[in-house]
């Protein structure tokens, strides 16, 4: 690099900050636990820590990285700044490893990989000072750009007005213009960070004052309810793919029926899968004679077995989802291997033949006298499926971080990848143009936080793929790579997962968790248990009837579905983290988690009718509940108890009302709206 030194005098008039509107995400980094409520990991060989301050510490190593990234974006016009203090290792000799070796401490704004604008303490082999790095198109030259300093703490601070970003530094009492970049309005997080790049030089920072002085920010804060939303959009189910196994060859149930038990406890929803294949034996047997026959590995998810699954699931009267792996074997994130007969097509031959293959599923499902609500294409499909997925024919270059270069991806997996989804999409309308169709994707974390899996929707979306919901699996305490769990309150979790939602939201698509399970017990599992949910009976339950109440509330969210809930421990030689997450103890006893979702099956309907200011509210239960509690909020601070209240409003305006009812089998709430002095009221149920 080419340095040039210049010397700015310039002293900015900055104008008083804006109010900042949305969640004020500033941080002291007081104290010594870092507000995962507030920040992503977002490191690369180094670590992060708090302790009166956020301490940046990188390795000794050609590339390094230390960051943290705001869990939410800042949108429109905007006023950030933090303070720093270089504390170790920015004054040694720097021991270059390649071009241009530089050491950093940044605040950075980024909407992925190559829309990105980073302000830099830097030190390089010209010496010690500010930079700018930016790989937005034609702005290279904002990159050769350099300011001599001395000075090892101060502030850094970025403005933007527009897609006009302006970067200034502070040593004393003023603030320093340094440099304009133009071209980045859309929707940005914040980094902060500290590197060593192209240079084995470990160098340590310390953060403090990060502050939002103006802008809008993405997110809401998280208000728990601590109660079941009644709806009846909202939906419970698990997916059940060896529960078949289990009952016939592995008499595992005896005379119990699981799903029966299942859905009289409110699981009204069973997501089945389906493989390419079919099994000869299964198909040349009648299912009574099938226990007779000895298990054979082809028989699992085959067509003949996913279609008695389904059969049996649609006798106990539950609903049907399916999701097609588009392949002969199990197919999930990380492995996506087409079917023998479709590797080697073109990308175009392929798409026709799947379309092919998935009409002819459906069709076959509903000639059968099945009618799934929901066809999934493929299985967690954000790294690719059926074959045109990373490791299969796609190989990652080295160099490239594929969870954090969403260009990359987009432009070599999820493009290529939209035209097989849309051609199953295709499919499943031919054969049943009335059924929803779904994409799933792997995880609700993945990459630096959410990033990634949105970039996945928005890719799908901007290829033209018309999928009506956006599924998720939640991470798994059994898999230590997307497990940190731990370090979050309840709050904060669903805090995350509701700025999640919110973005699905604006892209048009309802939520269904897809995959989610927690731990009754420690056996087997490598990731430490959640602040407020030990790894016990009773600790799955309160997880799981708090993440019902988290979900219902949040409209756009349309149901959720437990993974594998037919496991006990009395399975033998099954995985121990299946066991441990079970919903049996054996098989004649359920866990205590197996009977939350009953709450799901009483239906709350809430009233109210105007006269003037006079407002009549009723709330009427229905289900397998009887009321013991009920608390009327009416919007303008006062309350009742009564089932049927009447409540006079003094005056005119909108007032957002609740009810919460205590039932026998847990609590359920409904909401609404009163405008006094209009004719307009709503009820949310």
């Amino acid at each position: 690099m080419v340095a040039r030194w210049i010397v700015l005098l310039l002293i900015a008039a900055v104008s008083a900050p804006a109010a900042v509107t949305g969640w004020d995400g500033s941080d002291a980094f007081a104290g010594t636990q870092l507000d995962w409520c507030h920040w992503e990991p977002a490191s690369t060989g180094g670590s992060v820590a708090q302790n009166d301050g956020l301490l940046l510490s990188t390795v000794a190593q050609p590339y390094s990285r230390a960051a943290v990234r705001t869990q939410y974006t800042l949108v429109g016009d905007f006023d950030v700044s933090v303070d720093f203090d270089m504390t170790g290792g920015f004054t040694e000799p720097i021991n270059g490893a390649g071009a241009s070796p530089h050491l950093n401490v940044s605040i950075g704004i980024q909407s992925e990989s190559t829309r990105a604008i980073f302000f830099n303490r830097t030190r390089n082999l010209s010496g010690s000072g500010y930079s700018v790095y930016t790989p937005l198109a034609g702005q290279g030259g904002h990159n050769r750009l350099f300011v001599a300093s001395s000075s090892a703490s101060g502030s850094l601070r970025m403005t933007r007005s527009g897609a006009l970003v302006t970067m200034r530094y502070r040593e004393n009492a003023s603030w320093t213009e340094f440099d304009h970049v133009d071209g980045m309005a859309e929707a940005v997080y914040v980094y902060l960070s500290a590197e060593n790049v192209n240079a084995s030089n470990a160098v340590s920072t310390r953060l403090t004052n990060f502050a939002i002085l103006g802008g809008t920010t993405s997110t809401r804060r998280f208000e728990p309810t601590h109660a079941y939303r009644s709806r009846p959009d909202f939906h419970v189910g698990g997916v059940v793919a060896d529960l078949l196994a289990h009952s016939v060859w592995g008499n595992q149930w005896g005379s119990t029926n699981p799903l029966d038990v299942m859905e009289k406890n409110g699981f009204d929803t069973a997501v089945v899968g389906v493989l390419t294949r079919s099994s000869p034996t299964l198909k040349n047997n009648a299912v009574s004679k099938w226990s007779a026959l000895s298990w054979q590995d082809d028989f699992w998810s085959s067509v003949e077995y996913s279609k008695e699954t389904l059969r049996r699931a649609k006798a106990e009267g539950m609903r049907l989802v399916v999701f097609f792996y588009l392949s002969d074997e199990a197919a999930y994130s990380g492995r996506q291997k087409a079917p023998p007969e479709w590797q080697g097509l073109s990308l175009q031959a392929e798409a026709a033949a799947i379309e092919q293959y998935v009409f002819e599923a459906v069709t076959d499902l509903r000639n059968s006298g099945l009618h799934p609500e929901v066809y999934e294409i493929g299985n967690e499909v954000d790294m690719g499926v059926a074959g045109f997925a990373l490791g299969e024919r796609i190989p990652a270059p080295p160099g490239v971080d594929v969870l954090r270069d969403l260009t990359w991806m987009k432009a070599n997996v999820w493009d290529p990848e939209a035209v097989l989804l849309q051609a199953g999409i295709r499919g499943v309308h031919r054969a049943d143009p009335t059924a929803k169709t779904m994409l799933h994707a792997a995880s609700a974390l993945g990459g630096d936080g959410n990033a990634f899996t949105l970039a996945f929707y928005r890719a799908m979306i901007a290829n033209g793929v018309d999928f009506d919901v956006a599924g998720l699996s939640l991470p798994y305490a059994s898999t230590t790579s997307n497990w940190n769990l731990d370090r979050y309150s309840t709050s904060c979790w669903f805090q995350r997962l509701q700025e999640l939602f919110d973005a699905l939201e604006a892209m048009g698509k309802p939520v269904m968790v897809r995959e989610a399970a927690y731990p009754n017990d420690p056996s087997g599992i490598p990731g430490a248990a959640m602040q407020q949910f030990p790894y016990t009976a009773q600790g799955q339950a309160d997880w799981l009837e708090a993440h019902l109440q988290f979900l219902s509330a949040h409209p756009d969210v349309i149901g959720f579905n437990y993974f594998y809930p037919d496991y006990s421990h009395a399975i033998a030689n099954a995985p121990a983290d299946l066991l441990s997450s079970g919903l049996w103890v054996s098989k004649s006893q359920a866990e205590p988690a197996m009977a939350v979702p009953k709450v799901t099956k009483a239906n709350l309907a809430a009233a109210v009718t105007l006269s003037g200011h006079t407002a009549n509210f009723s709330s009427t239960l229905n289900g397998p509940a009887f009321a013991t509690s009920v608390l009327w909020s009416f919007g303008d601070g006062t309350t009742s108890t009564q089932m049927n209240p009447q409540h006079v409003y003094a005056g005119g305006g909108r007032f957002d009302w609740r009810v919460v009812v205590q039932t026998n089998v847990g609590t359920i709430d409904a909401v609404g709206t009163v405008r006094i002095g209009t004719r307009r009221h709503a009820v949310r149920h």
